[in-house]
């Protein structure tokens, strides 16, 4: 399996992962909408912000994190053509990165979801290249190995 092959699957299933988790988002802060507080910072706003969120917030989000990662999986590893799990895994990989660097960046998200969000990214994107391996892949005129 060369590299070349791996990027397009891995820059598609990390591009969809972005633009769906960045949709996920706005739904949430549709139904559980941000303060709006003037003259404060934005560190300060979000730390305000959760310090009062809800239990359907956090299932929400969490919900979000699964639904991205999944569907980010999927789509590596239905681009990829393929019974590898190299490109969801390593969209997984580089989702969670991502994920790291937002909540070192923010530093005011609570930290149990902190946590699940890093530690759910690349399970999830390996549940999503086992659902495309099981029921998408077959339909694919591209042989599976």
């Amino acid at each position: 399996m060369s590299i070349p092959k791996l990027i397009l699957p891995v820059v598609a299933g990390v591009m969809s992962g972005m633009i769906l988790q960045v949709l996920g988002e706005r739904g949430i802060h549709a139904i559980y909408p941000m303060p709006t507080t003037a003259g404060m910072s934005q560190k300060a706003s979000l730390a305000l912000f959760f310090g009062q969120v809800s239990a359907g917030f956090c299932f929400l989000m969490l919900f979000n994190i699964v639904l991205v990662s999944v569907l980010a999986g999927v789509i590596a590893t239905l681009v990829h053509s393929k019974a590898s799990a190299v490109p969801a895994l390593a969209t997984g990989f580089i989702i969670t990165l991502g994920e790291v660097y937002t909540i070192a960046k923010l530093d005011s998200n609570p930290i149990f979801l902190s946590i699940l969000s890093v530690v759910l990214h690349l399970p999830m994107s390996w549940l999503g290249y086992n659902i495309s391996k099981k029921y998408f892949l077959k339909y694919l005129t591209i042989e599976s190995k």
